[in-house]
C-alpha cells in the first residue's frame, strides 16, 4: 500500500455530455501522500480502495499533486458508484 486519503469532500459530476467524474476535495496531508504514491505509480495503474475493496484501479499518467482532484470515468455509472461509495466514507 502506498498511501492512505480520506476525501474532505466527494462531488459526482452532473454528467452532462461525454465526461463521467468525481470531484475530491482533499487536505494537504492527504494531497502529499497521493503525489508521492502517483509518483511511485508512473505508467501503472493505482487502485482506489475501501473496506478492502478495488473501487477502481486507473492508470497514472502525471503525478496527482493538487486538490481538488477529479478522477474520469468511462461510464456514468461507474462513476455514480464511486461517488456514492466515497460519499459514504465522509459522511458522519
Amino acid at each position: 500500500m502506498l498511501g492512505v486519503i480520506t476525501p474532505e469532500s466527494v462531488t459526482p459530476s452532473d454528467n452532462q455530455g461525454s465526461t463521467h467524474s468525481v470531484h475530491l476535495d482533499l487536505n494537504d496531508t492527504d494531497t502529499d501522500t497521493l503525489s508521492e504514491a502517483s509518483q511511485e505509480a508512473l505508467d501503472k495503474n493505482l487502485a482506489i480502495v475501501l473496506d478492502g475493496q478495488v473501487l477502481s484501479a486507473p492508470l497514472v499518467k502525471d503525478a496527482l499533486s493538487s486538490s481538488p482532484l477529479t478522477l474520469m470515468f468511462e461510464t456514468a455509472s461507474e462513476a455514480e458508484q464511486v461517488a456514492a461509495d466515497l460519499m459514504a466514507t465522509t459522511t458522519p
